[in-house]
């Protein structure tokens, strides 16, 4: 989570300088080197809304990692 008030992803880019916005991205990959998935593989979230289903207004990214993640959405097509 980086320092500051921000409740989304949008509202992190829109706000932080860009150092802040490099920065945050450079330690979550330093994260997932230190978790040593790097190698096999993992993936960033981040939910921004009512849609994406947005639960804790800030923003945070989530490293999903350590098997097969599948596809990146599952659900009915016809609803999208």
């Amino acid at each position: 989570m980086p320092k500051g008030n921000y409740i989304s992803f949008q509202d992190f880019v829109e706000k932080a300088g860009d150092k802040k916005v490099a920065s945050f991205f450079k330690t979550a990959g330093k994260i997932a080197k230190k978790l040593k998935v790097t190698d096999k593989g993992y993936r960033l979230i981040t939910n921004h809304g009512k849609h994406a289903l947005q639960t804790v207004p800030h923003f945070h990214v989530h490293i999903l990692a350590g098997g097969p993640l599948g596809g990146l959405l599952q659900g009915d097509k016809e609803k999208r």
